[in-house]
């Protein structure tokens, strides 16, 4: 008798759960950056982490449940760079406080040109709720270790603070409001004011360092925001190409 061909069902392809939700995170950054929050659907998520609809659910419940778990990931990431500064025993309270401003705001020398790329990006009107909750899961994430260091500073009898919690979560508050400076100096410096643009923003940053200091009873000049060279060399770094900005527009108008 011939032999019986069995047809073999299809493959299913099985995808890593923990590869799937990072995938999911990862597009939905790269989307919500690029074309704003509020303009990108769960289903553009879909197509662009080539994902089903019962994958994505279980995983986040909602969109809004996608922001949040987003803006924790970016406030994980802020929190190991203000953490690493803890794991330095050369540091006292001083400098490790100055380590943990330059270093989770990002205002290092080496990170401008970084800064330059990102700062207008997140700063668009349509990227509010992403900035705001990203603000927020920041500041939950890493007030608890610059008080570490805010108590240290205060047994050492360099701080001036008995609540370190709560001076950490005011001094997180008042350091956002450079990042909305800086995007306001770039706006300047690409309408061709570059000297203009540097005094916006190192007058907002001595502003804001002499602020910290007296929150602190810290001498004015102990605390420094930025390394030096910093604003310069985010003003002058090369702005982000025209042609993504371009490529983002296009795609708005494709839907």
């Amino acid at each position: 008798m011939p032999k019986v061909r069995v047809e073999q069902p299809a493959r299913r392809v099985v995808r890593d759960p923990i590869a799937l939700r990072r995938r999911l995170l990862d597009e939905a950054e790269r989307l919500f950056f690029a074309h704003g929050y509020d303009r990108t659907s769960i289903e553009d998520v879909l197509i662009a982490a080539n994902s089903s609809k019962g994958a994505f659910y279980h995983h986040f419940p909602s969109k809004e449940a996608l922001l949040e778990a987003l803006a924790d990931r970016l406030a994980e990431q802020s929190m190991t760079q203000a953490t690493a500064v803890l794991e330095d025993p050369s540091l006292g309270a001083i400098g490790q406080l100055t380590a943990f401003l330059t270093g989770s705001r990002r205002l290092k020398l080496a990170a401008a040109p970084l800064v330059r790329r990102t700062l207008p990006v997140i700063f668009r009107p349509e990227n509010a709720a992403l900035r705001q909750r990203v603000t927020e899961a920041t500041i939950s994430r890493v007030a608890p270790v610059l008080a570490v260091i805010l108590e240290r500073g205060w047994r050492e009898g360099k701080f001036d603070t008995t609540d370190p919690l709560g001076t950490a979560e005011l001094l997180l508050h008042m350091g956002t409001a450079v990042h909305g400076t800086i995007a306001r100096a770039i706006a300047v410096a690409d309408n061709g004011s570059l000297a203009e643009a540097v005094d916006i923003l190192q007058q907002r940053l001595q502003l804001l360092e002499q602020a910290f200091s007296r929150v602190l009873g810290l001498p004015h000049g102990t605390i420094s925001l930025a390394e030096p060279g910093f604003v310069d060399a985010l003003l002058r770094a090369e702005a982000p190409a025209r042609s993504a900005k371009s490529s983002t527009l296009g795609a708005d108008q494709r839907r």
